[in-house]
Order: C-alpha cells, then structure tokens, then sequence
C-alpha cells in the first residue's frame, strides 16, 4: 500500500479489469467517493472494438489511479504493480480471458495478500472440454482455497464456481449495476403509443428475431405499439428483412448505438424494456429500466430474470426462445402498463451504486464505519466474519 494511503489511515482497493466499461466506472466512483478508502484500477487492455460499436468510451479525469498495461514487458509491468500494492485488497476480473490476471493474482495469493475475484457465469454454449478445462478446473480449486472469495456476478455463477469446487463460505452473491436517472416520465405522456425497446448487441445470441416476431403478434391486438432496436451487429440487415417481411418497416424502428446516457434517456421514454438472450452473464439493460421507473421482461437465461423473479411487480420472466410466452409477457404489459411499475426509488434502495458498493465493502472489510456513507445496508448481504 503506498505510504500515503498508510499515514491517512485508509483502506487500499486494487481492481484488475479485462477492460473499460461504463458501468463498472460507475462503481469505481462510487468506492473512490467513501472517504476511507484508496482506489487503484489496472486494465489490460483498452476498449474493445465491439464495446466502441456500442457507443462505449474509455473514462477519463477520474478521481482515482487507473492505468493500462500496455505492451511490451505487460505481465513485468503487471507484476511490479501487484508486488507495489501487495497490502491492498485486490478484487481481480477477467481471469480466465487475461492470462496476466492468472499470473499476477497466483503471485498475490502466494504472497498471502488478500485477493478476492469477481466473475460471471461463462456461456455455456461455449464451454471447451478437454485437458485445458481440467487444468482450469484443478486450478480454480487450488486458487480459491487461498484466496478470500469470490464475487459471484448472479445465482448462477455462484452454481457454476461452487460446482468448480469453490468453498460455499467463498462465494459471496453481486451483480453488475448503474446509477439510475430516475423515471416516470413515460407514463405522463398522453396519447404516445405503447413503445418497447431492446438496447443491446445485434447477434444470434441475443435472439432479438424471437422479439420480432413476438412484437408482430403483439400488433394485432395494438395496432399502435411501436418496437425500438438500439444497438449494432452482423444481423441488423436480417433484423431489417425480418421487419420488412412481417410489414412492420413503420412500426419497428432499428437505429445505431446511442451513447450510455442517451440509452437510459431512451429507456426512460420507452413503456417496457426487452431482453431476448439465450444467454446473458447478467443484462444491465434490466437494471437500468427498473432505475427508470420501466418493467421489463426478460429471457431465464439471463442473470438478470432474478431481479425480476424476486420482484415479479417489476416484471416478467419467460423461457428462452419461447416466442409465444414472450408474445403472451408483451399483450399482458400492453394491456395495461401500469400492472407493473417499478419505483425508481425503491428500485435503487436495493440494486442502485451506494447500496450495492456499501455491500461490497461488507463483504471485504466487515463492519466498514466511516467508508459508507450510509450505514443502513439495503440488501441485509454480503458481509462475511
């Protein structure tokens, strides 16, 4: 821990990202804003291009240290920084995909600092068998045996890694999350059609054609009902021949990325938010409807459905894939949206920054004092003896 930080009495987090993201910045300044607390974030790369597509941007002029481990030396540079910061808490992410990140946090736990990680569940589909996931297996369990534990993004990442052997005790529950902009306004707006909208990448997992054809049936009974797709992909031009072919080219509009203020805003004007996916280690899209005041409906294989599974006055759950009951979720919504209306204000007592950071910082330290600025844990988690 640099001496600073050790004079002033504060508490060292040191965060190993894959990458940028906007919501995991939201975070970051959440935990840099608790006075007590010292924060570091190593990137290992910069901002993918698929995350640019999305209208993402790297954070810049932030409040606490962030650097990124450039090439060439990276796993040395990497390394030194570990060795640096070594009294610190590391909260380490992305491990399977940096093999740095495998490095650096073996060379932690060895020199017995305490060394948490944060993870989702992978896609199944993409599972690879064979000696490399027997090695990987073989290690988390050695790994996790060492190290404190493990933020587990949903309830089924926390199955997936106590299946890989993971102590119980180690596998702390969290999820990835936003600052809201509050809501409401959608349903102050007399005689605007009823509008749904999907925020997200244009690819075969998504299944945002399963959302087509559901909205299709949905226009029969609402021949007004509009459908917003924002985003970018591969499949756009299918997306486009598939609205063209159901007739619906002036009622579902397809449009490009928007940036992460623009979407909420977009969100914020929309009456429900869908998310389609066959898979999703989370789907933030969800958090930030709820935020704003917008049911959502969403696929059981998203993370998210167990928001909306603990909530159901928040929104729905469908089977993945299933068109007709995601077609039934839309009709059920449209005829009278006001059946489900979360309250933005609630909504962030339970998934918003300052209650899901104060979690955090349960977890890792225990009774925390003066680093939250509340001292009220909305969600009653997290924290570990």
């Amino acid at each position: 821990m640099p001496l600073a930080a050790l004079r002033e009495g504060r508490r060292e987090i040191v965060v190993w990202m894959n990458q940028p993201s906007h919501y995991q910045t939201v975070f970051f300044r959440e935990l840099a804003s608790r006075p007590a607390v010292q924060l570091s974030v190593f990137y290992a790369t910069g901002l993918a291009a698929n995350r640019r597509s999305l209208g993402w941007e790297e954070p810049a002029g932030e409040a606490f240290e962030q650097t990124l481990l450039r090439r060439p030396f990276r796993l040395v540079k990497a390394l030194r920084k570990a060795w640096r910061h070594r009294r610190g808490v590391h909260m380490v992410n992305g491990v399977w995909s940096v093999p740095v990140f495998v490095v650096c946090s073996s060379f932690l736990v060895l020199l017995g600092a305490r060394v948490f990680f944060h993870s989702e569940r992978p896609n199944p589909s993409s599972g690879r068998r064979g000696p490399w996931d027997m090695v990987k297996r073989t290690w988390v369990k050695m790994l996790f045996l060492r190290a404190e534990g493990i933020f587990v993004i949903g309830r089924r990442a926390g199955d997936y890694y106590r299946d890989l052997g993971v102590p119980a005790a180690k596998v702390i529950p969290f999820m990835y999350f936003n600052r809201g902009v509050g809501g409401l306004t959608a349903g102050l707006e007399s005689g605007r059609p009823f509008t749904v909208i999907y925020v997200g990448q244009f690819i075969a997992r998504k299944r945002v054609g399963d959302l087509i054809e559901a909205f299709a049936r949905l226009k029969t009974e609402k021949p007004h009902a509009r459908l917003l797709l924002v985003g970018s992909g591969p499949l756009r031009n299918s997306y486009e021949a598939q609205t063209a072919e159901l007739g619906l080219s002036d009622s579902i509009e397809i449009t490009g990325p928007l940036s992460p203020q623009d979407v909420a805003l977009a969100i914020q004007r929309s009456d429900l938010l869908v998310l389609p996916s066959a898979f999703d280690g989370w789907g933030l899209t969800v958090n930030e409807a709820l935020q704003a005041g917008v049911p959502a409906v969403c696929s059981d294989g998203c993370g998210a459905a167990e928001l909306l599974e603990h909530r159901p006055d928040w929104g729905i759950v469908y089977p993945s894939g299933d068109v007709s009951e995601l077609a039934s979720a839309l009709r059920y919504v449209a005829g009278d949206p006001e059946r489900l209306r979360p309250l933005p204000a609630e909504v962030e007592v339970e998934i918003g920054p300052t209650a899901l950071t104060t979690r955090f910082l349960r977890a890792v330290f225990g009774e925390i004092g003066e680093i939250s600025p509340d001292p009220k844990d909305a969600l009653n988690g997290g924290r570990r003896h």
